[in-house]
């Protein structure tokens, strides 16, 4: 599994201290901390637009008990009708360099039935 590389910066307390430097965090616990705010779907895809990380709100939302019936799949394989093709438009987007914040779109609530959310999605690079 790649780590996800993330910034971190804090007040300088000392000359090795005065730039921001790189803190790595493994996309494991970057999904349980997600998990821990229900009102939040979380997602990372790779560059094929396939799901690899997801929280449990998002297995909520799906109907869906297991990560493993998410992970390696793309959205039109899981959202019905013109949801899978719009969020897979919008992956195609964010994967040339888009980012997407706050644009309000249909989602999927746990009763299966459509609610207004605001999105936001951005590319993630990870080294190697």
């Amino acid at each position: 599994m790649q780590p996800l590389e993330c910034a971190a910066s804090r007040p300088p307390c000392d000359r090795a201290h005065r730039e921001a430097r790189p803190l790595t965090v493994d996309a494991a616990e970057v999904e349980a901390l997600f998990d821990s705010i229900p009102d939040v779907l979380f997602f990372i895809k790779d560059r094929e637009g396939r799901y690899t990380h997801v929280n449990a709100t998002m297995l909520r939302r799906l109907g869906l008990r297991s990560r493993r019936e998410i992970i390696g799949r793309r959205a039109i394989e899981l959202y019905p009708g013109g949801l899978g093709v719009t969020y897979g438009l919008q992956d195609q987007q964010v994967l040339d360099g888009a980012v997407i914040d706050n644009l309000l779109e249909l989602q999927l609530f746990p009763d299966k039935e459509p609610g207004w959310c605001l999105t936001c999605k951005r590319p993630l690079r990870v080294d190697g």
